[in-house]
């Protein structure tokens, strides 16, 4: 009995042992704390994300006071540091167009009354930087980078010091230096806001990065900027935020194709706590060409009745957008409160640092259902909680609205070209939302648990396609300054990762003096990606992403786009992404979901360098399984259908046989 008992032992460890799906990290259905992976010891913020060493895994910039540190996700490892003054912003970005990542410092200058800006090269393979290297110094406002000559090299967009707007251009050359010169944009031009949440995205659906500035008096303007024209803004659109307005977001809230505007919008503000009470969430819907229900559709064009899916990448220079009650539902205000009843007020600066960081909605699909969720931080009745909360998208439905004029502004948009003028908003108990929200309570208790939030950004910890969040935390609670929660919940949906490189390396592989490197780490600010996707139902889709909109004021964006394709059992159709370079835009069809994509386009305007990478899911064993039962199954009715057909084919022979003898007899 004893051998029988350990013999079945050693065939369960041998089972085991051969079993090749691997233990979950974690087993449930919820967000999981994660800890601090490695950055326990550190005082001050994550400022910036980005891959240092080609490996695909972004890396993580924190900043203390005087100091920068790098660390790589190897979960524990600090791999480089220096010393300059006092940081208030970092920008990983290829400046120099040697495919390497490097640094553009911000720091407060002369008289805390400009900026001064150092930029620190990389050497493509560890954290190591070079000494700075001194950029013409700027305004306090933060300088928006961007590539506004159509070569692929990264320029700086901003005010000098004496207040005039001026562009920082890249001299092209191996030491990353920058000449002063004057704006691109004319004297029409507004002074940028400080803070701004001023950004480079697509705004006419011609998958060219436009630019949004975002000006004193809570005013903004749009320039949309034209193909091929070495740099060529035009003022298209120019209106005012509601008062109170916090910072704006980007994104295609309703998976039109389009670029909406999402931002919160306060009764009140606390300059000293940073908290903005009787909040409501806004959300300016981008009224462009809508997409074909069928693929034979009306092309594309400014007089088209909607958009073919071979036309996604037509400008519609009638784009706009419309605030108040007059715009029925191309403009949603959705009350905090009526999403969050415990909390009504946000957390919109972060007062714990200097200057003071605005805080903005953070966005992201972690659901991957295709629509983008919101990630904030909310205060409680006491503004004592600062709380970490995920509101998931849903579908629209008739809910309490607060129009302009209860919240005590009357917002215009002074649209050019004969759009839409000046709106009065009168006050609507109720409005029909295209997208609503809904706060996620069971899961989610490692996100309600936390109470000394200073702000949120989402990120994916193990490239494992789910968007993980990053919580930052000014000690109260527990004296930690950084917390990570691992999303765990199942989703039974795809998504797409992709990134647009700068085109530094057209080959996919850099070859200097100093070695090979790959140059994922080198990626393009403000390129887009439109595609359209059939659903389980057959039905057209079309949706839009982007990637870095934003680089000042510690934004936090991912340097790639994250895309959720929601359920789907094809390939994507088509998606196009959209970039500076002279070949502006690309198109790929039947693209593989669940999968990265990365986008080299070359400077000489040839065709673009694809990669696809793929990500082994936890089904694929499953799906070896499957093939290898079925084959076998397959396998053996042939076999016995073979055996039986040849015994057949035997009796038959000897039945004929019989009947010969019988007659020869």
């Amino acid at each position: 009995m004893k051998l029988r008992i350990l013999g079945l032992l050693a065939l369960s460890s041998t089972a085991v042992a051969l079993w090749p799906f691997p233990a979950k990290r974690f087993k449930s259905n919820a967000l999981i704390f994660a800890g601090e992976l490695g950055l326990g010891g550190v005082e001050g913020r994550v400022v910036a994300f980005g891959d240092l060493n080609g490996d695909q895994f972004s890396e993580r910039r924190s900043t203390e006071g005087r100091c920068m540190d790098a660390f790589s996700y190897t979960h524990s490892t600090t791999v480089s540091s220096f010393i300059t003054g006092h940081i208030v912003n970092v920008v990983p970005a290829d400046f120099n167009y040697d495919g390497r990542l490097d640094v553009l410092l911000m720091a407060i200058g002369k008289d805390e009354k400009q900026l001064d800006l150092s930029i620190h090269l990389g050497d493509g393979h560890n954290a190591n930087f070079s000494l700075p290297r001194a950029v013409s110094p700027s305004g306090l406002a933060h300088p928006v980078v961007l590539d506004s000559d159509g070569n692929m090299r990264l320029n700086m967009l901003g005010v000098d010091p004496d207040g005039e707007m001026r562009l920082w251009r890249n001299n092209d050359d191996t030491s990353g230096s920058f000449t002063l010169t004057s704006s691109p944009l004319s004297n029409r031009a507004c002074k940028l806001a400080d803070p701004h949440s001023s950004a480079v995205v697509d705004f006419n659906g011609d998958c060219l990065a436009d630019l949004f500035l975002s000006c004193e008096d809570q005013a903004f303007q749009i320039w949309t900027r034209s193909p091929g024209s070495q740099g060529g803004y035009v003022l298209a659109r120019e209106g005012k935020l509601p008062k109170g307005a916090g910072p704006v977001s980007f994104a295609d809230m309703d998976r039109d194709g389009t670029l909406d505007m999402v931002f919160p919008v306060c009764n009140s503000f606390s300059s000293k706590t940073g908290i903005g009470l009787d909040c409501a969430i806004h959300i300016a819907y981008n009224k462009q060409t809508p997409l074909c229900p069928s693929a034979g559709g009306i092309s594309g064009g400014t007089k088209s009745k909607c958009r073919s899916p071979g036309n996604l990448c037509v400008a519609d220079d009638a784009f706009g957008f419309d605030f108040g009650d007059k715009a029925g539902d191309a403009y949603s205000i959705i009350p905090l409160s009526s999403v969050l009843p415990k909390h009504n007020s946000l957390l919109l600066t972060d007062t714990s640092h200097t200057p003071p960081l605005p805080i903005s909605l953070h966005i992201g699909d972690a659901n991957l259902d295709g629509f983008p969720d919101i990630l904030a931080v909310a205060v409680g009745e006491e503004s004592i909680e600062r709380v970490p909360v995920l509101l998931f998208s849903v579908p629209g439905k008739e809910g309490p609205s607060v129009s302009a004029k209860v919240l005590g502004a009357e917002p215009s948009m002074q649209q050019l070209f004969g759009a839409a003028g000046n709106v009065t908003a009168a006050a609507s108990p109720a409005r029909h939302h295209r997208r609503f929200f809904k706060s996620i309570t069971h899961g989610a208790e490692p996100l309600a648990q936390i109470t000394d939030a200073r702000g949120v950004a989402f990120v994916d910890l193990d490239e494992d396609g789910t968007l993980d969040i990053l919580v930052q935390r000014n000690g109260a609670q527990t004296g930690s300054r950084i917390a990570f929660i691992q999303n765990n919940f199942f989703q039974d949906a795809f998504f797409l990762k992709a990134i647009v490189l700068n085109g530094a390396c057209p080959s996919g592989m850099c070859e200097k003096s100093s070695g090979k490197y790959k140059p994922f780490g080198a990626t393009n600010p403000g390129a887009s990606f439109k595609y359209t996707v059939l659903d389980t139902r057959g039905e057209r889709s079309a949706a839009f992403g982007t990637q870095l909109p934003q680089t000042g004021y510690q934004a936090l964006h991912t340097p790639y786009a994250f895309l959720g394709l929601g359920r789907t059992n094809n390939y994507i159709e088509s998606l196009t992404a959209g970039s500076t370079s002279p070949q502006s835009a690309t198109t790929l069809e039947g693209v593989i979901p669940n999968s990265k994509l990365v986008l080299n386009p070359n400077a000489d305007g040839t065709d673009w360098r694809r990669e696809l990478f793929l990500r082994p899911g936890e089904w694929m064993w499953w799906v070896l399984f499957t093939l290898v039962g079925a084959t076998i199954v397959l396998f053996v009715v042939v076999v016995v259908l073979h055996i039986s057909e040849k015994r057949e084919d035997e009796r038959e022979r000897k039945k004929a046989l019989h009947h010969i003898n019988f007659d020869a007899l």
